[in-house]
C-alpha cells in the first residue's frame, strides 16, 4: 500500500494567519470609510433627493417691483403709524346714487376724533391707498367739495388693521347736498336775530340715520346744556336761517336764542322752509356753591347738569363756579326736568332734582358741598336675627369700588364719605352669600 503523507499543522501558525486576515479586513474598512462622505442629515437628504429629481434648474423669474401710487398719505409731524411690518389699506370713493367712482377727493384716515388725521387725494378712478397704518381700528372719511357733510353713517369707512394686513374693500360714498330753511320768532311773532339752530338728529330718504363723522357729532363743552349735534346755523336780523350740506331727508332741530328757552322742531324735511320756531321766555337757575364746614364759597367747583324734556335731545354738561362761587344755567324750557350737582374733587353736594311745570323767570338754588357724610348700619342673620361680625362692607361710587368697613361683634358698621350717591354690598366669602347692591343716596334733607 502506498504510504500516506501525514502533515502536522502547527496551531501557532494558524493563529498568526487569522490575525493577519482580521487586520487586513480592518484596514480595508478604515480606508473605505475615510474616503466616503459623512451621512447627511434628514433635511439634507430631502434636499438632495429634490435636486436630483429636478436636474435642470429652472431660471428664476425676476421679481416685479411694486408700482408706487402717486397719491400717498401726507406725513404729519406726530404721525401715529409706521411699524416693522407694513400694512396697506386700499379703497375707493363712489357716488351714493349710482356707485360711479369720483376722483380728486380728499380722504381722511384717523383712529379717533381727537387724533391728527392722515390725508391723501384719490386718483381719477376714485381709488386711494394708505401705507403703514398702525395696528388698531381706523375710520375713513371722504371730504368731497360740493358734497354733503352730513349724510348716512353707512357712507363712512372702517378697517381693523393688523401688522402686515392688506385690506382692499374700503368703499366711501358721497352724495349731493340739500338744504333746509326756516325762521326764528318770539311767541308774539317778532324775529329773533343771532339765534343758534343745531341739527341733532336726522335720516336720509332710505331711513338710514345720519352723522357728520364716524364717531357721531360734536358737542359744545362750555355749555351747561350742551348736546351732540352735526351742524348749525345762525339766524339773521330777520330771523331767517339756512342749513346746507345735508343729505336729502328729514332732520330734528333745536333753537337757542339769548333770553329764550330752547325749542325743538322734529322731522323737518330738506328742500322746504317749514322750520318756524316761536321762542318763549326762559327759565334760569342760579346760585352759590359753598362748603358745609365753614359756609365759604367754592371757586372752580363743577356744576353738572342733566336735562330732560319731551322731544329734546339728551342735554348734559357742566360749568365752573366763579371766584365768588356762583353759577348760572340759562335757556331752560318751562316744562322740563333737570338734575344739578356741585362737585369739587372727591367731595360733592347732594343731587338737586327739579321739575318745571310752566313757570318762567329766575330761580335761586344754592348747593352745599358736604365732605363728611356718614353711612352706618347693623348686619344681622336673616334666620336667627343675631348680629353678624366680620362682614365686609363694600362701597361703589363715582370714584370706584372699595372695601369701606367690616362689621363689629355687635354687627355695627360705619364709614365717612364726601360722595352723595353710593351702592353698598355685604360679603363674607365662604360663609354667607353676598347681598345685592343697595343704593344709598343723600337727599337735600341732609341740610
Amino acid at each position: 500500500m502506498p504510504k500516506e503523507d501525514v502533515r502536522i499543522i502547527n496551531p501557532f501558525l494558524i493563529g498568526v494567519a487569522l490575525l493577519v486576515v482580521v487586520a487586513g479586513v480592518g484596514v480595508a474598512l478604515w480606508l473605505a470609510l475615510g474616503e466616503s462622505p459623512k451621512p447627511k442629515s434628514e433635511k439634507e437628504l430631502i434636499r438632495v433627493v429634490h435636486e436630483e429629481e429636478s436636474p435642470e434648474e429652472q431660471p428664476q423669474e425676476a421679481e416685479k417691483p411694486i408700482e408706487e401710487e402717486t397719491s400717498q398719505a401726507e406725513e404729519g409731524g406726530d404721525k401715529e403709524f409706521v411699524g416693522a411690518s407694513p400694512s396697506r389699506v386700499w379703497g375707493k370713493v363712489v357716488r351714493a346714487e349710482d356707485q360711479s367712482p369720483i376722483g380728486d377727493v380728499e380722504v381722511l384716515a384717523a383712529k379717533s376724533p381727537n387724533s391728527k388725521p392722515l390725508r391723501l387725494t384719490t386718483k381719477s378712478d376714485g381709488e386711494f391707498r394708505f401705507d403703514d397704518l398702525a395696528e388698531g381700528e381706523w375710520h375713513f372719511i371722504a371730504d368731497a367739495s360740493g358734497m354733503a357733510d352730513v349724510h348716512s353713517k353707512e357712507y363712512f369707512g372702517r378697517a381693523e388693521v393688523t401688522p402686515g394686513a392688506k385690506i382692499d374693500n374700503v368703499v366711501l360714498q358721497v352724495v349731493k347736498p340739500a338744504t333746509l330753511e326756516g325762521k326764528v320768532e318770539t311767541f308774539i311773532g317778532k324775529p329773533v336775530a343771532d339765534a343758534v339752530i343745531q341739527v341733532f338728529a336726522g335720516w336720509n330718504l332710505k331711513g338710514q340715520p345720519v352723522a357728520s363723522s364716524p364717531w357721531g357729532g360734536k358737542k359744545d363743552r362750555n355749555d351747561a346744556l350742551s348736546h351732540e349735534y352735526f351742524t348749525q346755523a345762525v339766524s339773521d336780523q330777520e330771523g331767517h336761517f339756512q342749513i346746507g350740506g345735508l343729505e336729502q331727508g328729514t332732520y330734528d332741530l333745536v333753537a337757542n336764542g339769548k333770553g329764550f328757552a330752547r325749542q325743538v322742531q322734529l322731522g323737518v324735511p330738506t328742500g322746504t322752509d317749514e322750520a318756524v320756531f316761536r321762542l318763549e321766555p326762559e327759565v334760569r337757575i342760579e346760585g352759590t356753591v359753598s362748603l358745609s364746614t365753614d359756609r365759604q364759597p367754592v371757586e372752580g367747583a363743577t356744576v353738572t347738569v342733566e336735562f330732560d324734556a319731551p322731544g329734546f335731545p339728551q342735554f348734559s354738561g357742566s360749568i365752573l363756579t366763579s371766584a365768588s362761587g356762583k353759577y348760572v344755567i340759562t335757556g331752560l324750557p318751562r316744562k322740563s326736568k333737570m338734575k344739578i350737582q356741585a362737585v369739587s374733587g372727591e367731595i360733592e353736594s347732594a343731587p338737586y332734582n327739579r321739575t318745571f311745570l310752566g313757570q318762567a323767570g329766575s330761580q335761586t338754588r344754592d348747593l352745599l358741598i358736604i365732605p363728611n357724610r356718614r353711612i352706618f348700619g347693623r348686619v344681622i342673620n336673616s334666620h336667627t336675627k343675631m348680629a353678624v361680625s366680620g362682614i365686609e362692607v363694600w362701597n361703589e361710587n363715582r370714584l370706584g369700588t372699595s372695601l369701606a368697613a367690616n362689621t363689629q361683634p355687635d354687627g355695627q358698621f360705619s364709614f365717612e364719605t364726601g360722595i352723595a350717591v353710593h351702592k353698598i354690598q355685604f360679603r363674607k366669602p365662604g360663609e354667607y352669600r353676598e347681598t345685592d347692591w343697595i343704593e344709598v343716596i343723600f337727599k337735600e334733607a341732609e341740610r
